[in-house]
């Protein structure tokens, strides 16, 4: 009966840590697509250690997206308009930023800090 009880106890102490252990990834992937062909290229950018809440904080998603844009139209070597391809990945992107700002934890917690692409900043 004890080894029971103390059984019980042990997943209700696990239970109620669950929460604490739990991450949420936040990051959205910026994705380059040349029209009318099946090869992609993206980019995963992290918002994690910005506050979404603030205008800073969404001027700085903002520049990671373009950023991350950039890279991945010009990964793409299909002779194709790099300004095009931006202007979709960029848009494509901004329906993941307002599900983002939408969703951020308040109170802001600062999480690990975004990588950008290699050549960058």
């Amino acid at each position: 009966m004890r080894l029971i009880f103390a059984s019980c106890l042990a997943v209700a102490a696990l239970s109620a840590a669950a929460p604490s252990f739990a991450q949420t990834v936040e990051e959205l992937t910026v994705t380059g697509r040349p029209k009318n062909l099946p090869e992609t290229a993206s980019y995963r950018v992290s918002y994690g250690d910005i506050d979404l809440a603030t205008p800073d904080g969404v001027k700085e998603l903002d520049r990671r997206v373009r950023v991350a844009a950039k890279y991945v139209c010009s990964q793409l070597n299909s002779g194709l308009d790099v300004d095009t391809c931006m202007t979709n990945a960029i848009r494509d992107a901004r329906r993941k930023e307002d599900q983002a700002k939408k969703t951020q934890p308040h109170p802001f917690k600062p999480g690990p800090g975004w990588m950008p692409p290699p050549g960058e900043k």
